[in-house]
């Protein structure tokens, strides 16, 4: 069928033994897939979520050798021009299928305007239907649309240390050099910032081509004079002073960006708004780019980056556990903390390459500052470095940076449940990890 490539029994297992070829490990979250397909019929589709090169198709394709009985499996390619008649057409052509998985449905000029058909037909009839495509952002419209309530999200985009080490069998250090893609695309800044550009500008512009919601008038308005360009500036500028530009435009833009999960929004007390960046390589790389002198100190500021990001994201669910940052900007100059409001204690946390850099945890006024601030008691004071975890005389806290980033959750849990003050309770604490 034109503009689609369709791979259903033998062709669609040959397709799968050459492009999974050396390829077994998988994906954490393949879980949730597995989950969606075994799971008994809900009426709704399952849309794997990121951007590009975060393991979609590949997921998906893992899922399809699970199965193994490709004569029930249908795997269609979409191309740019294609309709959502045409996949109809070709979901239609093999009556037998009951596992349809759909890459690059985003293609289609009118996904967004005809999607629900998806879930109202094929899913409603008991058959399991997988999405994915590189204009994520279009599944996200769709979602608020045509799939509302019909459709599960799998979010691919955050690898965490902890997966990105099974996957790559890499360190730390490559983690803050390249991390955020399973490809090597943060290695020059000239492929960082094709990236940015198919992964996250033309991304929203593609799918904001197709979405005629009056919402969007004021950003759309700009598109006549440059759009990728203001998405770019707004990207350079996230964290500074942004008052320069139209308020309502850059915070639609900001809301894009951080709804394809370019962008995290940290919680914080006081209605401050901070947002991180999921991907360490692409930091990196920018970093890189603006011809830094210290890459210590940038290295070091990634690193707080990752480690508060991944304890924001593990204790998100949680209603008494709250994860910012102290001391106002990203940087030297800011320390994480977790505070527990049901105990009014709070874990201190300063993340450094080395225990020479440390700064804050040391400073009594800071100390006294934050827990003037916060309401609450320092129960713990925590470096994340690069060296062995240890407890110190100066009642120190010291954990090597890779151990708390595959044992995140645990060490949150003792940290935040036990007054350390010494090395027995100490041990104790994380006598468990």
């Amino acid at each position: 069928m034109k503009d689609m490539i369709i791979y259903s029994g033998d062709t669609l297992k040959a397709h799968i033994l050459q492009a999974l070829s050396g390829i077994n490990t998988e994906r954490d979250i393949s879980e949730a897939l597995h989950k969606y397909i075994t799971s008994p019929n809900d009426r709704r589709v399952c849309c794997l979520y990121g951007l590009l090169f975060t393991g979609k198709t590949t997921m998906m394709l893992q899922q399809i050798r699970k199965i193994a009985d490709f004569g029930k499996c249908l795997f269609i390619k979409c191309g740019y021009g294609c309709t959502m008649m045409q996949l109809r057409e070709a979901i239609d052509s093999c009556p037998e299928a009951q596992y349809i998985f759909v890459d690059e449905v985003t293609k289609a000029q009118d996904f967004i305007s005809a999607s629900s058909v998806l879930a109202n037909k094929y899913a409603a009839e008991g058959i399991k239907v997988v999405l994915t495509g590189d204009d994520s952002f279009t599944i996200f419209l769709a979602k608020g649309g045509e799939l509302y309530d019909r459709t599960r999200l799998i979010h691919t985009t955050y690898i965490p240390f902890k997966e990105y080490s099974k996957l790559t069998g890499k360190g730390l250090t490559e983690y803050i050099k390249y991390g955020g893609a399973l490809s090597n695309v943060f290695r020059s800044a000239d492929t960082t910032n094709e990236y940015i550009n198919s992964a996250v500008i033309l991304n929203i512009i593609n799918s904001l081509k197709k979405w005629n919601d009056r919402k969007y008038t004021a950003l759309r308005k700009i598109a006549d004079i440059d759009l990728p360009s203001f998405i770019s500036k707004i990207i350079e500028i996230i964290g500074s002073d942004m008052t320069d530009n139209d308020p309502d435009c850059v915070r639609a833009v900001i809301e894009y960006l951080n709804d394809i999960d370019f962008l995290y929004k940290l919680p914080t007390l006081g209605g401050r708004q901070e947002y991180l960046f999921t991907q360490p390589g692409m930091m990196y790389r920018r970093a890189r780019e603006a011809d830094f002198s210290e890459e210590q100190a940038v290295c070091s500021g990634i690193l707080e980056d990752i480690i508060l990001y991944q304890t924001a994201k593990d204790t998100e669910d949680s209603d008494d556990i709250f994860v910012s940052r102290y001391g106002g900007g990203a940087g030297k100059d800011t320390a994480i903390y977790i505070s527990n409001f049901a105990k009014k204690t709070s874990c201190l946390i300063e993340a450094a390459l080395s225990e020479h850099h440390v700064t804050h945890l040391t400073d009594e006024a800071f100390c006294s500052g934050f827990e003037r601030k916060s309401g609450t008691e320092i129960s713990a004071k925590v470096v994340i470095y690069n060296g062995e975890t240890k407890f110190t005389e100066q009642k120190m806290i010291y954990i090597a940076a890779e151990e708390y980033l595959l044992h995140s959750k645990e060490l949150i849990k003792a940290l935040t449940e036990n007054v350390i003050s010494d090395k027995e309770s100490f041990s104790k604490a994380i006598a468990s990890i």
